[in-house]
Parts: structure tokens; C-alpha cells; sequence
């Protein structure tokens, strides 16, 4: 039997990876445009190529993530709970391809400024492990590049008992250390023309 009350303190950490990493290490994200980093309490605004490369690196966290994630669980699951999202005809595709068995759908509401139906779907499901692995090794920046996203870059793992506490913990400083050293280069090799001096802000 599953022990939610320990299951908890995993699946808020996995959760907060992304979320944790974007408050300390990008204070405010502008797609196609710049970003603020904070690096040893110095902040910067990145644009330019300098905003290209930080995408880039934020790409390889994604597919990064994913990797530490399947390590971990790879002996102990045979199938992968994941979430993902696309087009009606994009899913359909997607799942065939992966063999990935659907077991939620839920299509995206329309918006106040949009009108008719919107095709697009957040789908739970589950995947072969040696299909997932074959999706995480065949990922690439350019699938998260946001002029050309696809089904693959919105992947993530759903919150399962197969990932401990402390695995999940070293997961998140394993990122955190990642992202750090990525903009820290990035940073250090950029010109000012790209790389501004900018105000730190205060995160509550």
C-alpha cells in the first residue's frame, strides 16, 4: 500500500523543480524577448543572443529533468505516468507512435477573446518504459524552440510513488547546480551589448 503521507514531500519537490529554478535563477521571463538572472547576487538582463543561448540551456533542463527522472524510476516501473499536450490530431499521432494508452483528457477551455471550440488537449496516460526512453533520447532544443513546439517539449512525469523523496531531492539540486553554472557561463562570456546590468528584484 501506497504511503501518501511520504509520497507528498516527492511529488511537491518533482512539482516545484521547474517553479523553484524560475524564482531564484530567472526572476521575470519575456518569450522572444529577455530575462533576468540573478547570478552571486548580481542581476542581469539577458537579450539578444545572449536570451537565445539562456533558451537553449532552459531547453536542456527540460530533457535533462526527464533523464534524471527515468534513471531514477527505470528499475523499479514498467510503465511511465506522464502528462501532455497538443491538437486533438497531434495526440492521436503521438500516442500511436509511443504506444502511450490515454487514461484523461481534458481540452483547454476557450477564452474570452477567442471564439468557437480551441483544439487543444491536456492528456494524462501511460508509457511503455523503453518507448519513453526511446522520447527522451530522440528530444532535441529545437522541440521546445517556441516558434516550433511540439507535442514532445510539454512531456512531463505525473507525480508517482516510484520516485523517493531523496532521489527527488537530488534531482531538484542536481537542476538547481545545472541552470546555475549554465547562466553563470553565459553571463561571464556574453558583451554588453546583450548582457545589461539590471535591478535586482525582490521575490515574496
Amino acid at each position: 500500500m501506497v504511503d501518501f503521507h511520504r509520497l507528498a514531500i516527492p511529488i511537491i519537490i518533482i512539482l516545484a523543480i521547474g517553479g523553484i529554478i524560475s524564482f531564484f535563477l530567472a526572476y521575470s521571463f519575456y518569450p522572444k524577448k529577455n530575462v533576468n538572472v540573478n547570478v552571486d547576487g548580481l542581476c542581469f538582463e539577458l537579450v539578444g543572443s545572449a536570451f537565445n543561448q539562456y533558451k537553449n540551456l532552459d531547453a536542456r533542463r527540460a530533457i535533462r529533468i526527464l533523464g534524471l527522472q527515468l534513471d531514477a524510476m527505470e528499475s523499479h516501473v514498467d510503465l511511465i505516468p506522464i502528462s501532455f499536450s497538443g491538437t486533438k490530431d497531434e495526440i492521436s499521432k503521438f500516442s500511436a507512435l509511443y504506444n502511450i494508452e490515454i487514461t484523461k483528457s481534458n481540452r483547454i477551455s476557450n477564452l474570452p477573446e477567442n471564439k468557437g471550440n480551441i483544439d487543444k488537449y491536456i492528456v494524462d496516460g501511460n508509457v511503455p518504459k523503453v518507448q519513453f526512453k526511446r522520447l527522451v533520447e530522440g528530444l532535441t532544443i529545437q522541440d521546445f524552440d517556441p516558434l516550433n513546439k511540439t507535442v514532445k517539449s510539454s512531456i512531463g512525469i505525473r507525480p508517482n510513488a516510484f520516485l523517493s523523496e531523496d532521489q527527488s531531492r537530488e534531482i531538484g539540486q542536481n537542476i538547481s547546480s545545472f541552470m546555475q553554472s549554465g547562466i553563470k557561463r553565459i553571463v561571464e562570456s556574453g558583451d554588453t551589448n546583450v548582457i545589461r546590468s539590471a535591478e535586482c528584484r525582490n521575490v515574496s
